[in-house]
């Protein structure tokens, strides 16, 4: 049996019959139409399912077809849905994801589930066009065709699994959560940002839970594989599983493997990380303003943040990216110019201005974004304010309106470069 999972949106931008002129409703009334007519699914058996960004305001669409099943993300994404699905099912082989979509490709792949990009989907289905059928009937030009089973796997073998995947650059963010209560509640994850660059394999801010989330990843990140730990400050959000961390990262103490960079003031009696555990890491380096490298990769901390105890962000290139993490700190001017990267990552914890607490608020991060003018922008380290305010529609506001592609991460979001 095969799942479909189409990204519909996705899809709909593909097809030149849907010109863009016509309502959202109507395009999207006639891609689920169009897909039940001509028998994608084939088999009784098989399963197709739809998948639209935002609220159901199509009056029954979930009801236009026994055969094709439809879900809109509310207050979450696509995106997101669509990883869900893939990650909750057993039959992972099974599913066949229709998107173009560069994330989702390379989250579905890791996964081990099967890919087809939107044009070579309808070119399938053009493939074996059902001439019997009138162009009136359905006015979608590339959906004329019914799709069977073998045409499917052939072209899935054949050109999907004709070599080994290549091992890419990337960032997961295994925790989102910023501020106490979020992170007390756990109502997003608290367990920081694991990177890989070129086999190096670094955990920034292990906070609550990272070891867990590390070991449940999907696919799962090998806590004995780290290569580094970095802690921007020693707050327990960011440094709680440190310990635990280094324990994976050594082997139990028995490898004599790893480095650690942290502030100083993370050490010692009043600091995060226990005198054992310090001296299981052979390296220690105290975290400030300078150039670190660990195996190969290299990163930078471009000055002190202002907030209650010593606190970095940091710097460093991933693919053939730049990328920097502005973390924890109160607004300041210099924040615009020390951080221009590619990709800027900004933990911004109020939806508005809290007089006398040293976090971004979502006016100040708009502000840093328009002077950094980054190709994209990840919003992450949300308080409640944040989740209240939406995380989803604050993306598409400030994508329209600043005119850079802005996402707020997710707990399991990878970006890969």
């Amino acid at each position: 049996m095969l799942h479909f999972i189409v990204d519909g949106y996705n899809l709909i931008y593909r097809i030149k019959g849907l010109k863009k002129q016509q309502p959202l409703e109507n395009r999207r009334r006639i891609l689920i139409s169009g897909l039940e007519k001509f028998k994608l699914s084939m088999s009784p058996r098989n399963r197709v399912t739809v998948v639209f960004d935002g609220k159901e305001d199509v009056y029954s669409l979930t009801k236009l077809s026994g055969i094709i099943e439809v879900v809109f993300s509310k207050l979450t994404n696509a995106d997101e849905v669509i990883k869900k699905m893939i990650y909750s099912t057993k039959a992972v082989k099974n599913i066949v994801v229709v998107t173009d979509d560069r994330e989702i490709i390379n989250y579905i792949k890791k996964l081990g589930a099967k890919h087809m990009a939107g044009d070579d989907f309808l070119k399938v289905i053009d493939k074996k066009r059902e001439t019997n059928l009138p162009d009136s009937d359905c006015k979608v030009d590339n959906i004329q065709a019914g799709i069977i089973n073998r045409e499917i796997r052939a072209f899935l073998e054949n050109k999907l699994h004709s070599g080994q995947m290549v091992k890419q650059d990337y960032i997961k963010f295994l925790g989102t959560a910023g501020a106490r209560f979020v992170m007390i509640k756990q109502l997003r994850s608290s367990a920081g940002i694991w990177l890989s660059s070129k086999g190096v394999n670094v955990l920034i801010d292990p906070g609550p839970g990272s070891l867990i989330r590390a070991l449940n990843s999907r696919p799962k990140l090998n806590p004995e594989g780290l290569d580094a730990v970095i802690l921007t400050h020693k707050h327990l959000d960011h440094s709680n599983d440190v310990n635990l961390m280094i324990e994976a990262m050594t082997g139990g103490g028995f490898k004599h493997r790893g480095a650690l960079f942290a502030p100083k003031d993370c050490f010692g009696n009043k600091g995060v990380v226990f005198d054992y555990a310090a001296k299981l890491v052979p390296r220690i380096e105290y975290l400030e303003k300078g150039n670190f490298e660990i195996k190969g990769f290299r990163f930078e901390v471009p000055g002190k943040m202002i907030h209650p105890v010593p606190t970095f962000g940091l710097k460093f290139s991933l693919g053939n990216k730049t990328v920097s993490l502005i973390s924890d700190t109160a607004f300041f001017e210099e924040l615009k110019t020390l951080y221009k990267a590619d990709t800027l990552i900004i933990n911004v914890v109020f939806y508005e201005k809290r007089e006398g607490i040293a976090h971004l608020c979502l006016g100040e991060a708009k502000e840093i974004i328009s002077a950094v003018k980054p190709e994209l922008a990840v919003l992450t380290h949300f308080g409640m304010t944040m989740l209240r305010a939406n995380p989803h529609e604050i993306e598409k506001e400030l994508t329209a309106e600043l005119g850079v592609e802005v996402k707020c991460a997710y707990d399991g979001m990878r970006l890969s470069c």
